[in-house]
Parts: structure tokens; C-alpha cells; sequence
């Protein structure tokens, strides 16, 4: 396995792991609370962490197979080659564009991808809440048939 597909898959492993662990939760202690007798309150939750600022190598491997991937199809490089003159120059101007692109991954793409996950993954858990809170035979047909085609299948 290249360098870049095992980075990624170590990454999304530990993030699949930690979202389904944060949402079992949530909603376990979403259950024990309407049990409780306690009403329902919507709640912003983040079940998705972004990646530590020291994974230099997942961020360089995502730069790789989406934005530098992108580039190389579109032979930016050659134009860049063509542009700079000779060998030295290319990896210099190269290194540039990489820098560049690895900030565009690590402050814009990465953080709004995360963000938009976790709005996503925030609003569905709380129409859940709110379809459980306000019908509980439906909300607990809507679990035990999720398990049964996720898991029993």
C-alpha cells in the first residue's frame, strides 16, 4: 500500500471510530434523558474532529491525491518546467506551490469539510432527538431498523 492510502486510511479509521463512538453516546445519553422525564433541547453537538496540526504526513498525503492530483492532470507542471527554464528553479517554484497548497488543505479545505461533516451529523442527530422525543415507538423502529440492516444483515 502507498504511503498516501495508508495515511488516509489510518485517519478515516480513527475518525469513523471516534464519530460512531461520540454518536452512540449522544444518543444513549439522549435516551436515558427523555427517560428521565426532561424535554427535548436542541444541541450542537461535534462528533468529528479535525486532524492534529502535527499530522504533517495526512495532510501532505490528502494534498497529494486532491489538489497536487488535480495539478499534475492538468499538467500545471510542465507548464511550471516550461515557465522556470531549468531544473533548479522548477523545485524551487515546486516547493512553493506545495507549501501553498498544503496551507490551503490545512486552514481552509480540511476545517470547512470538517465543519459542514459535523453540521451535517449535528442536525441529523437532533431531528432524531426531536422525532424520538415527540414519538417513541417511531424513533425506536427507526434504531432497531438501522441495526437490523447495518448489522444483522
Amino acid at each position: 500500500m502507498k504511503w498516501y492510502k495508508r495515511e488516509i486510511k489510518k485517519f478515516v479509521n480513527e475518525t469513523v471510530n471516534t464519530t460512531v463512538f461520540a454518536l452512540v453516546f449522544l444518543f444513549s445519553l439522549s435516551l436515558w434523558h427523555f427517560a428521565l422525564g426532561q424535554e427535548y433541547q436542541w444541541q450542537a453537538i461535534t462528533p468529528v474532529p479535525e486532524p492534529s496540526v502535527f499530522s504533517r504526513l495526512l495532510y501532505s498525503a490528502l494534498t497529494f491525491v486532491t489538489l497536487g492530483a488535480l495539478l499534475y492532470k492538468l499538467k500545471f507542471y510542465q507548464m511550471l518546467y516550461q515557465i522556470s527554464g531549468d531544473w533548479r528553479a522548477f523545485q524551487d517554484a515546486k516547493k512553493i506551490v506545495w507549501i501553498v497548497l498544503v496551507g490551503l488543505m490545512f486552514f481552509i479545505i480540511v476545517p470547512t469539510t470538517v465543519n459542514l461533516i459535523n453540521h451535517v451529523l449535528s442536525f441529523g442527530y437532533n431531528m432524531f432527538n426531536l422525532m424520538f422525543y415527540l414519538c417513541p415507538p417511531l424513533g425506536g423502529a427507526v434504531v432497531l431498523v438501522v441495526i437490523y440492516n447495518n448489522i444483522l444483515r
